[in-house]
């Protein structure tokens, strides 16, 4: 089993060794049958399969479904946030793609997390950002800041709820988690994002160094959605580099972004 999710064998083995277990239907997100259980690396608790859903164990007193877990987001945190509508390429350049985030986070207001940025006068220009490359820079996160995953579109406003954290450059994830998971993007998601570098676990800060990954030769960056122009994006079912370089598609198409909250 993949993810941050950890089988427990012995456990297993008593519990549907020894217990006659009715037919179910199986878990998911991930995988599981009914009386298998696991601990969320995540959030740090043993979950359950009633053979439905995964049920989590919470402040010890009461079982609980997964998807009505909420975990407290500390003050000063960051978010890094699903876009809930799909764009082209031609946004009119960077900095007006941050702008399309900023509308769209503050007009779809049922993501995780909304509350707690709006409350804390995180949704404003200077802090929403859209996570892009262009000829110039790279969309740079805040150094050595916690950003909490979530996604704005609808029906999803359980998703989300896993972090990382960036390093002192602001660069992240830092990690191998699969963005796919529930408790990220919580589906499979494909997003424009103009990086042409990666490692396994790290994106990359270099900008992009022609149009061919950021929608736009002449006169800028993002702001062509000619099916004649290509951009770079990437693609939340993985666990490494391709999470934010994926391949290149032509402008024309819609893809979601991923909107930048900073702390």
């Amino acid at each position: 089993m993949s993810g941050p999710f950890k089988i427990l064998p012995e456990l297993l083995f008593v519990l549907t060794g020894l217990v006659a277990v009715p037919a179910y239907a199986d878990c998911t997100g991930p995988a599981g049958k009914a009386a298998d259980i696991i601990y969320n690396v995540d959030y740090h608790t043993y979950q359950f399969c009633n053979g439905t859903i995964w049920i989590q164990y919470r402040n010890g007193t009461a079982w609980r479904s997964q998807n009505n877990y909420n975990p407290t987001i500390p003050a000063g945190s960051g978010f890094f946030v699903l876009s809930h509508d799909t764009y082209d390429g031609g946004r009119g350049g960077r900095a007006a793609a941050d702008a399309t985030c900023l509308t769209d986070l503050t007009t779809n207001t049922g993501w995780r997390g909304y509350a707690a940025a709006n409350s804390a006068g995180q949704l404003v220009a200077g802090k929403v950002h859209a996570f892009l490359c262009d000829q110039d820079a790279c969309t740079n996160l805040m150094p050595l800041a916690t950003y909490y995953f979530a996604n704005a579109m609808a029906g999803q406003g359980s998703a989300g709820g896993a972090s990382f954290t960036t390093d002192s450059g602001g660069v992240g994830p830092n990690d191998s988690a699969n963005w796919a998971a529930a408790n990220y993007f919580s589906g499979t998601y494909t997003y424009w994002t103009g990086n042409a570098g990666n490692t396994a676990t790290a994106w990359d800060t270099a900008h992009s160094v022609d149009g061919q990954h950021a929608c736009g030769i002449f006169g800028g960056r993002w702001n062509s959605n000619s099916s004649g122009d290509n951009g770079e994006v990437g693609q939340s079912t993985s666990a490494n580099g391709v999470r934010w370089t994926a391949s290149t598609q032509n402008c024309a198409n819609t893809f979601n972004l991923i909107c930048v909250v900073n702390p």
